[in-house]
């Protein structure tokens, strides 16, 4: 487990560019070219946490009364962002290097990113994308590698633009100090190809997606990443033409029967309407949404919810 700062812009610190914290890694063994990954980790929001770590990277702020007013301590606004970046490489970033600095001048962009904002209300939450590398890659980089400018924060952007100005004047411990401030875990990078989904639906007559992977939360529109999973299930059902599937849509149980069902309707639908245009037989797939009637796991905590969001891929012949 790791906590990293996410967003705390440059207005709010001491230097000329946004504060990010990042963490590297090396895979077990290299993602191949061409080859379909599903990329997961888990993640907390811890607002104290934020600030004692804030506090430890910059010093502890004033310890007495200050005749002058624009010293006074001007405390910490805990925030909420999105941006959870991965760039793949097969080199390493130095580790002395003022990463945020450099991108000033040599950007780097993930290929893969969550930009929806994440507020987990007090209960793990778990991420997961898919991604389809172009090359061979060992190394991997995690964190947000946007400007905080253009980062999507729980604010709105009237009083962005009035704490950037109040602070732009203001000593460091004045400014009212904005961090995003996540513990992240159990990062994993496993590969998800058509042969796993075939033999799942030959042996195990099931085949599961977690919601996260295909839909933002509360959508039903297939999200961009989802694009290779669902060509891995393409695939598999090209390939067996005698294999016929049920798609079923499943929520957990926050807010009313009625909207979750028509959530988990559209969600079916939305995946079946991929997969024929696909080319897919009309005959060789159908859809039916359950809502939140067929719950695998207790709705009372997030962990819970988050496995009955699914879409399950089931065999009917």
């Amino acid at each position: 487990m790791v906590g990293l700062i996410m967003f705390h812009p440059f207005q709010d610190g001491q230097f000329a560019f946004d504060y990010h914290e990042m963490i590297q890694g090396t895979l077990a063994r290299p993602m191949e070219k061409g080859k379909t990954y599903t990329i997961s980790f888990w993640v907390y929001t811890n607002d104290s946490l934020g600030v004692q770590h804030l506090t430890k990277v910059f010093g502890k702020g004033p310890a007495m009364k200050v005749k002058d007013e624009r010293l006074k301590p001007g405390g910490f606004r805990p925030t909420f962002c999105g941006n959870f970046g991965f760039y793949f490489s097969n080199n390493k970033i130095q580790e002395h290097e003022e990463f945020m600095q450099s991108q000033v001048t040599f950007p780097i962009k993930p290929q893969l990113n969550h930009t929806e904002i994440v507020e987990t209300k007090g209960a793990w939450q778990k991420i997961s994308l898919s991604y389809t590398p172009d090359q061979a890659c060992r190394y991997f980089l995690f964190g947000n590698f946007f400007s905080d400018a253009i980062t999507p924060i729980n604010m709105s952007p009237e009083e962005r633009m009035k704490l950037d100005q109040s602070n732009e004047s203001l000593h460091f411990w004045a400014k009212k100090k904005r961090i995003a401030y996540y513990l992240f875990d159990d990062f994993a990078i496993v590969e998800n190809t058509e042969a796993n989904i075939e033999q799942a639906l030959m042996k195990e007559n099931s085949y599961t997606f977690e919601s996260s992977l295909l839909f933002d939360t509360g959508k039903s529109d297939l999200k961009p990443e989802s694009k290779s999973a669902i060509d891995g299930l393409a695939a598999a059902l090209s390939k067996n033409p005698s294999l016929k599937i049920e798609i079923e849509g499943h929520t957990d149980n926050v807010g009313d029967d009625k909207s979750n069902q028509t959530l988990s309707d559209l969600r079916a639908k939305s995946l079946y309407d991929a997969l024929l245009a696909r080319q897919v037989p009309e005959n060789q797939i159908s859809w039916k949404g359950y809502g939140e009637s067929k719950p695998v796991a207790k709705n009372d905590t997030e962990a819970g919810r988050q496995r009955n969001r699914r879409v399950i891929i089931k065999k009917v012949s």
